[in-house]
């Protein structure tokens, strides 16, 4: 009832969400015309979060940088929106998607100290669907860090106040 409700609202008020705004842009690069002038307006393509992207996101991006330079950013570890359509397999499949491209990994964390890059690296290891790759800190500095585990969200809660108020 609620998503026949948002639908009848949308069609009303000739709104369009996100979704509908790939959607329409999918179709119009079906027109080879607009298509054409499109790929043959940009350089270069870039795309922050590469591993944030759905499936037609890609689709998108593969259609508009067919001549252009592509350069896509992202970790496939850091990949959290899965629930609402990301894939990170183009990040670790990217030479099949762009098979003139490469692969360059950045090595340093610059941001986390030597305990949590080593703590973070002995769980991410465990990722089924990532590139190979290694993780190394620059900074010297230690962190304690304490693992806790938890029942459920309610758990984690009354521990973490059980912390913070010591």
């Amino acid at each position: 009832e609620a998503k026949s409700c948002y639908l009848n609202y949308k069609a009303d008020n000739h709104f369009l969400d996100f979704d509908d705004l790939e959607e329409e842009f999918t179709g119009k690069l079906r027109d080879h015309d607009y298509a054409a002038a499109l790929k043959n307006r940009y350089d270069w393509v870039l795309v922050d979060e590469f591993q944030d992207l759905n499936a037609i996101q890609l689709g998108i991006v593969r259609a508009i940088s067919q001549e252009s330079y592509f350069f896509g950013v992202g970790d496939e570890d850091q990949c959290i929106y899965e629930f609402r359509g990301s894939d990170s397999r183009a990040m670790v499949n990217f030479q099949e998607y762009f098979p003139d491209g490469r692969k360059l990994y950045l090595k340093y964390n610059y941001r986390s100290s030597a305990t949590i890059v080593a703590c973070a690296n002995s769980i991410i290891v465990h990722n089924l669907l990532r590139n190979n790759k290694v993780i190394v800190n620059s900074r010297r500095d230690e962190t304690k860090i304490r693992l806790l585990q938890v029942k459920d969200e309610a758990d984690q809660a009354r521990r973490l106040g059980e912390l913070v108020l010591k």
